[in-house]
C-alpha cells in the first residue's frame, strides 16, 4: 500500500521497494518481481558518490538486495552489491545501513564458498556504528558474525539505555498509570526475551549451522527481534 501510495504521489517508489524485498528476504517469501525491480534501478545507477549523498534510497535497496542474497541463496545478487562495496565504504556517513550490508554479505559469500571479507574492515564500521549508539543493530550484527562477546556488549548498552529512559520518566503521573503503570514489568520480560534469543542463538551462528534456516528467521519474527 506504501508503495501504491508512494507512486500515487509521483514518488519512484524504491524505498518501498527496498522494503519489501527486505521483508521477504527475512520472511523466507519468493518475490520474484521485487527482486527483478531492485536489480534494475541498481543496475541503472551510476556507482558513483552523488548515488549515496543525503537519506539515498540506493543504499536501502542494497542492503535489502544483501539481505535476499544471504537468505534467499541468490549469487547475482551478492554480485551486484559487490559492486557496490567500494562506494559505501568511503562514502556512506551513516554506518547503519553499510554495517547490515557487510554483514549480510559476509554471510552469503561463506554460503557461497566465496573467500571471506578482512573482518578488519567490520571492525572500523563498528566503530562508527558505536560512535552512532548503534546498540540493536550491533547486538544483531555481531552476533550474526558469532561475535559474543561483542554481541552481549552491545545488549548491554542497548539494555541500559532503555532503563535509564524509564528512569526518566518517574515518577509516572497519575494519569498515564493505567497506560504505563507496568512498563517496568514489560521491559524487564523484552529484555529477558532478547538476552535468552541473542546469547543463545550466537553460539549457532557461530558455527555456520544455523542462521540460513527457516525456524531461525520464524523465531526472530515471532518475538520481535529482527533487524530492521
Amino acid at each position: 500500500k506504501k508503495l501504491q501510495l508512494a507512486r500515487a504521489m509521483g514518488e519512484d517508489g524504491l524505498r518501498e521497494t527496498g522494503w519489501l524485498l527486505y521483508l521477504a528476504a527475512w520472511g523466507g517469501w519468493e518475490d520474484s518481481g521485487t527482486r527483478a525491480a531492485v536489480l534494475h534501478a541498481l543496475n541503472e545507477t551510476a556507482t558513483d558518490p552523488v548515488s549515496l549523498a543525503g537519506n539515498s534510497n540506493i543504499v536501502y535497496l542494497l542492503r535489502a538486495l544483501a539481505a535476499w542474497a544471504w537468505l534467499g541463496q541468490d549469487e547475482a545478487a551478492w554480485q551486484t552489491v559487490a559492486a557496490w562495496k567500494e562506494i559505501l565504504d568511503r562514502h556512506c556517513l551513516d554506518k547503519g545501513p553499510p554495517g547490515f550490508i557487510w554483514v549480510f554479505q559476509y554471510r552469503a559469500a561463506r554460503n557461497f564458498g566465496y573467500a571471506l571479507p578482512d573482518l578488519s574492515e567490520w571492525q572500523m564500521l563498528e566503530v562508527g556504528l558505536e560512535e552512532q549508539a548503534y546498540w540493536l543493530e550491533l547486538t544483531v550484527l555481531n552476533a550474526l558474525l558469532g561475535h559474543a562477546a561483542h554481541s552481549e556488549r552491545a545488549l548491554n548498552n542497548l539494555q541500559g539505555q532503555r532503563q535509564d529512559a524509564l528512569k526518566s520518566l518517574a515518577p509516572i503521573p497519575d494519569w498515564l498509570q493505567p497506560e504505563l503503570g507496568g512498563i517496568s514489568q514489560e521491559l524487564e520480560q523484552r529484555q529477558a526475551l532478547e538476552r535468552q534469543i541473542w546469547l543463545e542463538q550466537v553460539a549457532a551462528w557461530s558455527t555456520g549451522e544455523s542462521g540460513e534456516r527457516a525456524d531461525d528467521t520464524i523465531r526472530l519474527r515471532e518475538t520481535g527481534l529482527l533487524p530492521l
